[in-house]
């Protein structure tokens, strides 16, 4: 599960910073709390798939760009 972590989370840090988020930005685009953000792409944390479902939906992506690198 730590391989899950560390794509998702790197992965989440990119592509956030490609569309030009803040963390904050977007944790309040997608209804969360910034901490689940930070949790997530410092990789400490494995995601919901519902928390993954609103941070894609947010950054207008594909379930595919996210978990690159499975």
């Amino acid at each position: 599960m730590k391989l899950v972590r560390m794509v998702i989370g790197s992965n989440l840090l990119r592509l956030r910073k490609q569309a030009g988020y803040t963390q904050e930005t977007l944790a309040d685009a997608a209804e969360l709390e910034m901490k689940t953000v930070q949790r997530i792409e410092s990789q400490q944390v494995n995601p919901k798939l519902a928390t993954l479902s609103r941070l894609r939906e947010c950054l207008d992506i594909e379930w595919n760009e996210l978990l690159q690198g499975l």
